[in-house]
């Protein structure tokens, strides 16, 4: 069963704009999705925040019918156990809708194996945040396309329900100043329940600072050529100058304080992978720790340098190798580790088992070392010798080597 918000094609638009004016976090931003949305930004976002369980899902119509699809019309009632912000109520309604092939007939929510179903079912407790329509101010929608509604464990929705609560208390004298929100982002941050929550808002807000400088120096540098700017960049700049742009958290990473930086650094360096269980392959980390070790790669030292490049000497899943490999060179500019980074992120999404053959070497520009490809008195090729799980052993083991040797130097 495929299912679409009713308000998906807008909110799609929307996050195109997002990704072509503002930052994103490292993931979100090379996978082109919207970054999901926080608590914080849910809260203020939103009139009423309930805990609710969905009792029953009814269709209502049809919206809209094409020759191979058809859009249905589903009204979702819950039955509402708290109100966390808001107006108290006992039930609520969401207009939804649910995109079908023609012929395609819905599938009861109550059945089937439960592993297999997406998305909220009939049953199941969550956290919905929700607003009044701006079409009809009588009828309640969600806050978010997306987020805003939350199916959590119960340990994890107890942590949720704190931290409603909590940031009620914050903003019961109105709006809080920045450094009462970096208070309360920072025992967000300090819970791995809830870690993602405080420290996606301090990495959004350093993004924007980095990126807002670097349009600053670019459009600087436009300014001063003879063409100089069109009309919309001479805008654009003018606003980046004053920095009038309303950007939620923009500002929050300028007044971390000395203290709170070696807090966060302290807790990143506490940070262990869960091992990998059953068919996985690699140890896991939270997306919150993941994150946690992205903002503290802006003012890390060579503590955090040294527990990344011991991470790198065991087993960790390639891609995020090749993230952790950047936050390093972040941290200590070097040019020769920074080309091996380079390096790795060109191969590291191949298969491990697969061969490198030369034609494979010749489209990647990988060396004769590299490759294991060396020519032979004919100047031919011979067989591969070398697979690709080899050379990322092989450029990972030349990282970390190259690491051990900056920070040595710089010790003595």
């Amino acid at each position: 069963m495929l299912r679409s918000r009713l308000a998906l094609a807008a909110s799609a638009a929307v996050a195109v704009v997002s990704i072509l004016t503002a930052p994103l976090s490292v993931e979100a931003r090379r996978c082109g999705e919207e970054p999901p949305k926080t608590l914080l930004a849910l809260y203020r976002e939103s009139a009423e925040i309930h805990i609710a369980k969905l009792d029953r899902q009814i269709e209502t119509g049809i919206i809209e019918e094409g020759e191979s699809y058809r859009v249905m019309g589903i009204q979702r009632q819950f039955s509402i156990s708290t109100t966390l912000k808001g107006e108290t109520r006992k039930f609520i309604a969401i207009d939804d809708q649910e995109y079908r092939y023609t012929g395609q007939e819905a599938e009861p929510v109550e059945e089937g194996p439960d592993e297999h179903v997406v998305g909220t079912k009939v049953g199941d407790t969550v956290m919905l945040f929700v607003k009044p329509s701006e079409e009809d101010n009588t009828k309640l929608v969600l806050s978010h396309y997306r987020d805003a509604e939350k199916k959590l464990e119960a340990e994890q929705m107890s942590a949720y329900e704190k931290m409603v609560g909590s940031l009620n208390s914050l903003h019961t004298n109105g709006t809080p100043t920045d450094d009462a929100v970096i208070g309360w982002l920072m025992s967000v941050a300090r819970d791995p329940l809830t870690r993602w929550e405080g420290v996606a808002e301090l990495l959004t807000s350093v993004e924007y600072g980095e990126y807002r400088q670097e349009r600053l120096s670019y459009l600087k540098e436009q300014k001063a050529k003879p063409e100089g700017l069109e009309e919309w960049e001479a805008e654009e700049l003018k606003e980046l100058t004053e920095d009038s742009r309303e950007y939620g958290s923009a500002r929050l990473a300028t007044r971390l304080t000395a203290a709170q930086k070696e807090e966060l650094l302290t807790l990143a360096l506490e940070v262990e992978p869960k091992p990998a269980e059953g068919d996985a392959k690699y140890p896991e980390m939270s997306e919150g720790d993941r994150m946690l070790m992205e903002l503290v790669s802006r003012w890390g030292d060579s503590r955090l340098v040294a527990k990344m490049a011991d991470s790198l000497r065991g087993n960790i899943e390639p891609y995020q190798a090749s993230l952790m490999m950047e936050k390093i060179v972040r941290i200590i500019d070097d040019a020769d580790a920074r080309k091996i980074a380079e390096r790795y992120s060109g191969v590291f999404y191949m298969d491990t088992d697969e061969a490198i053959t030369a034609e494979r070497a010749g489209e990647m520009e990988l060396t004769a070392e590299e490759s294991g490809i060396f020519p032979n008195a004919e100047n031919k090729n011979p067989a591969a010798v070398k697979t690709f799980g080899q050379l990322r052993d092989e450029l990972i083991g030349r990282f970390v080597s190259r690491v051990d040797a900056v920070l040595t130097t710089a010790a003595k």
